[in-house]
């Protein structure tokens, strides 16, 4: 809970997936993650006076039945106990505030939106199934993806393995949610969200490019290295995909059988060479 906070980065971390395929969305309650900061340490409780504002939503109980995650506790903020540490517990809540209540927020009104999509194309809104396959891609497109067989368990799986519902939900973002039991209607909006997603991503790296040609590699062996989907500028460097290029990254390796250092860009084969690692320590590797 501790390394999770003291910061804002929800908007760029979980945020990732809806700055470009949801913009109006997401810098509609962008803003508010400050004033949640701001009413904490005017000492108000943003996390109850949230959770009124969800509650009070005309469309709350078609959220529950959708099983959209709404006044949930996050994982990344599995305890509240360091709030009763003395003046870092209130910047430990402040930024508690601005992360579940951006996350809330987001899902509420992108649910509305794909609800409204919906009813517009002539989907059945009324659907158990569609319901639940809307609120599970309105999960997943802010961080929570759902662990199948292991949901019930997810917070102790959290407990050892940090945050595993958003790895899922990188996952089904990344996969378009193939293979799982959601409506056609939502892996078609999965699919366009993906793209507009690489879309922006892809334009914020080719513009870094431009302006710092050494900031962002190009070359065909680029998804080798974990510099993959980052700007880097001297030994800083900038994920502006949200953890996602972690993904591509992996699975260039064990296909390929191939590596590239992040440092000295050489490409190296698996398992070639002293204590060189294979396929298998880069899954460990990825994991840890």
């Amino acid at each position: 809970a501790l390394k999770s906070s003291i910061d804002n980065s929800v908007l760029l971390r979980q945020g990732i997936k809806t700055i470009f395929s949801n913009s109006k969305e997401y810098f509609k309650n962008a803003p508010k993650t400050f004033s949640d900061i701001k009413k904490v340490f005017q000492g108000q409780d943003a996390a109850k006076l949230l959770n009124a504002e969800i509650i009070s939503d005309p469309l709350y109980d078609t959220m529950k039945k959708a099983k959209l995650a709404v006044g949930s506790i996050e994982e990344a903020f599995p305890t509240r106990s360091p709030e009763m540490i003395p003046v870092l517990g209130r910047f430990f809540k402040a930024s508690e505030a601005a992360y579940a209540g951006f996350l809330h927020r987001m899902r509420a009104d992108l649910f509305k939106k794909y609800l409204k999509i919906a009813e517009n194309n002539g989907v059945n809104i009324n659907s158990k199934t569609e319901l639940e396959s809307i609120g599970k891609f309105v999960n997943s497109l802010t961080g929570r993806g759902h662990l199948g067989g292991f949901e019930k368990s997810a917070d102790t799986v959290n407990a050892v393995f940090f945050s595993p519902r958003n790895l899922k939900s990188n996952i089904d973002f990344l996969t378009g949610f193939q293979g799982q039991d959601v409506s056609p209607f939502v892996k078609k909006q999965a699919a366009i969200a993906l793209v507009k997603t690489l879309a922006g991503v892809g334009s914020v790296l080719a513009t870094a490019k431009a302006l710092y040609p050494d900031s962002v590699d190009t070359e065909s062996t680029a998804p080798l290295s974990s510099n993959f989907g980052k700007i880097q500028v001297g030994k800083t460097r900038f994920d502006v995909a949200g953890g996602m290029g972690g993904f591509a990254t992996l699975l260039a390796r064990q296909i390929s059988n191939k590596t590239k250092s992040s440092t000295s860009g050489k490409v190296s084969t698996l398992g070639e060479g002293y204590k060189a690692d294979n396929r298998w320590d880069v899954l460990l590797q990825f994991f840890e």
